[in-house]
């Protein structure tokens, strides 16, 4: 099986840096043409399912990689894959965050595990529904050699690759997954083996080395 993690494209509050969690901000231009290339990219692949956050700014990816796809694939919404839920955070740019609850935003960013967002989730129920995610998509898929999209968010793509490798959650960080990038996971006899990490070729933006303010 082939999962392909998918971001969604670009928002106005990607771009300011503020946190976003469960508020449904959507594509801005930029993010709208980002969804575009991915879909050229994809166009020839032949998937047999797309999964996407309930979230317009995943969904509106996701639909654009439904409609250019040769495979005419299924789109369907699952609410486990929606974005962490910030709580008390949404809304407001990191450096309101710093301000206000300064010593949680420092705990967020060296041990995240340890962080239930002010009236929002923690790391480990966010793990916990997006494997439920995945466990489905196994179950769903008629061929072991199929592909499945999930377009989702930067949080989940995140603890998905820390289960997948093994890694504790408190390595949620050490991953750069942009905006409208592609997250390749092969499960070889059962196996996920990483493939691809946050690829981004389509959009032709070069490197990504600023660091990460919001999600």
């Amino acid at each position: 099986m082939n999962l392909v993690l998918i971001r969604h494209g670009q928002t106005d509050w990607n771009r300011e840096g503020r946190f976003q969690g469960r508020i449904d901000v959507p594509l801005n231009e930029v993010g709208s043409q980002e969804a575009l290339a991915l879909a050229s990219r994809l166009r020839d692949v032949n998937v047999d399912l797309i999964v996407s956050s309930p979230l317009s700014r995943a969904l509106k990816t996701a639909e654009a990689l439904a409609q250019l796809n040769m495979g005419m694939p299924d789109l369907e919404i699952w609410e486990d894959l929606a974005e962490i839920n910030h709580g008390d955070w949404e809304g407001l740019l990191f450096e309101e965050v710093l301000a206000k609850w300064p010593d949680l935003l420092r705990l967020w960013r060296i041990r995240p595990s340890e962080v239930t967002m002010p009236n929002g989730e923690n790391l480990d129920q966010v793990a916990q529904r997006a494997n439920r995610a995945i466990g489905v998509t196994k179950d769903r898929l008629s061929t072991k050699d199929g592909t499945v999209c999930l377009v989702t968010h930067d949080a989940v793509i995140k603890v998905i690759l820390c289960n997948v490798l093994q890694a504790p959650l408190d390595s949620f960080w050490r991953f750069i997954i942009p905006n409208a990038s592609l997250t390749v996971i092969r499960f070889i006899e059962g196996i996920p083996k990483l493939a691809l990490l946050g690829d981004s070729n389509h959009l032709n933006r070069g490197f990504v080395f600023s660091e990460q303010r919001g999600l």
